[in-house]
């Protein structure tokens, strides 16, 4: 077997072993690299996490076009869009690659260097997450354009509702596993001040009269807004329902019994880590 990188020590380490190696430690302690690959764990999954956003970003397009091809005008004005893309994104994407590790870092398999940033993992969540934007929103829009509601109404709610799932969308983008009521906003201030301030204004967009014009919407009531909030949090229910599945098949993998030699020990140690 070889190694992907050689660790010599600062001290001890001789001067051969320091030329070959990739990783020299200033003194002789190993628990430092123990530390320092686990916070490179945190900082490679929360780049991992921002890419998740990204892509369930396209659900405005996606909108968009699902609302031309059905023969509907545009739920958004170009404004909106804007305003979306620039504010209640910008507020809460950024801050979710300040979160801590989830505890379990130092106990997963090794990620391969050949896996690609977009695993099967997160490929599943995209698969939930991405759909369950796009019906809800287009849902809507269609809904209540078929009822008759005014059209500026009709343009006022899919923005909001837009805004509200993707701000639901990072609680699911926090952990590709754990539930997001398992995970305290509290561990990370900086998203927990984003997600105050990236929840507030689309709010205040409809709620206040000297904003509203600003982006061609007309006011809501404070009960269409909570309304709006309840059909939002499908989202958030949807990747729950997802992650829960995937809990328990591993729990499941956890627990089936190997039988036989070194290989199907081996394959019985990566069930028992989820592969």
């Amino acid at each position: 077997m070889c190694a992907d990188f050689g660790v010599a020590t600062g001290r001890s380490g001789t001067e051969v072993a320091k030329d070959a190696a990739k990783i020299v430690l200033v003194g002789d302690h190993f628990a430092r690299l123990a530390a320092a690959v686990e916070e490179g764990c945190v900082v490679y999954g929360n780049i991992k996490k921002a890419l998740w956003l990204l892509w369930t970003s396209f659900t405005e397009l996606e909108v968009l076009l699902g609302a031309m091809a059905l023969g509907y005008p545009l739920p958004f004005f170009a404004v909106q869009i804007l305003w979306n893309n620039l504010l209640t994104e910008g507020l809460i994407t950024v801050n979710l690659i300040m979160d801590p590790g989830e505890g379990d870092e130092a106990q997963r398999p090794p990620t391969p260097l050949d896996e690609p940033l977009v695993d099967r993992a997160m490929l599943g969540s995209i698969a939930v997450m991405v759909p369950a934007i796009v019906v809800v929103v287009l849902g809507w829009f269609v809904t209540r354009e078929a009822a008759g509601v005014p059209a500026a109404q009709v343009r006022a709610e899919p923005f909001t509702l837009l805004a509200l799932g993707e701000w639901v969308n990072v609680l699911n983008c926090r952990s590709a596993v754990r539930s997001s009521w398992t995970m305290p906003l509290g561990a990370n201030p900086w998203l927990l001040g984003g997600l105050v301030l990236g929840g507030s204004q689309p709010a205040a967009v409809v709620l206040l009269p000297p904003l509203q014009p600003v982006l061609r919407n007309v006011g809501l009531g404070l009960g269409d807004v909570v309304l709006l909030v309840g059909v939002a949090s499908v989202v958030l229910w949807s990747e729950e329902l997802r992650k829960l599945v995937v809990r328990r098949r591993r729990r499941s993998a956890a627990r089936r019994p190997f039988y036989g030699g070194a290989g199907q020990a081996s394959v019985g140690t990566q069930a028992a880590h989820g592969r």
